[in-house]
């Protein structure tokens, strides 16, 4: 994906099939991972910001730290930042300030929290203290395939 992301390969067609399909952008978000965002220049920052103001949304996954720039996210349109309940919970315990710091930036930001790999209870009490916007794990329900898929994705898949 990195070097995908650093030449740009795939993404002008990529780019080309979403803008002929806005029914798609409610539905679909896209994610990149902590490290990856920083390289997302050029053609794909520009063709991210007309996919954002289309509807599209981006998602900033894979991140390891709470020590995040709220500034480069907004940049690069990302509405979501996802962070392992683990991690999460374990620098709030090194440093609980520093998480309450990140959520205050993000709310600030309009850059909504998502904590994932909730598994036990016990992790969703101890999240409850911090105000995360949106919770997701085995906790709440497994996944699982849809048996219906919007008929966008069939549109798109016969294209």
């Amino acid at each position: 994906m990195r070097e995908g992301l650093r030449q740009g390969r795939g993404w002008i067609c990529i780019y080309s099939r979403l803008s002929a399909c806005p029914d798609l952008a409610p539905s679909l978000v896209f994610e990149f991972a902590q490290d990856e965002v920083d390289l997302l220049r050029g053609d794909i920052a520009t063709d991210m910001k007309r996919l954002s103001r289309a509807g599209y949304r981006f998602s900033s996954d894979q991140v390891s730290s709470v020590r995040i720039d709220a500034a480069v996210l907004m940049a690069r349109n990302v509405q979501f930042v996802k962070i392992d309940a683990t991690v999460f919970l374990e620098q709030a315990k090194q440093d609980a300030e520093i998480v309450r710091a990140l959520k205050r930036t993000l709310d600030e930001a309009g850059i909504n929290l998502i904590v994932e790999k909730i598994e036990t209870e016990q992790m969703l009490v101890e999240l409850a203290d911090y105000q995360i916007d949106f919770g997701q794990g085995y906790l709440f329900c497994e996944p699982h395939i849809s048996q219906n898929p919007p008929d966008v994705f069939q549109e798109i898949k016969a294209s």
